[in-house]
């Protein structure tokens, strides 16, 4: 059996630079974690982006695309 465990992954176009500040984000939120969970540390990172002040940082276009499919 070879490939990935857990894939991420947009449903639509996002922009190199908040695909990257996604990203960032997330694994910052995975690696923290004392169990490895990353569908707990993509919900962590949905959550931040949507409590955010900023409507640009806001903006589902930059958070809701992303989805996990583990295997």
């Amino acid at each position: 059996m070879a490939g990935a465990k857990n894939v991420l992954v947009a449903l639509w176009p996002v922009g190199d630079l908040a695909a990257k500040k996604f990203m960032q984000r997330f694994y910052d939120n995975w690696l923290a974690q004392t169990t490895s969970d990353p569908a707990a540390a993509l919900r962590a990172t949905k959550i931040w982006y949507i409590q955010q002040l900023n409507p640009a940082t806001a903006n589902p276009q930059n958070w809701a695309p992303f989805v996990l499919f583990e295997g």
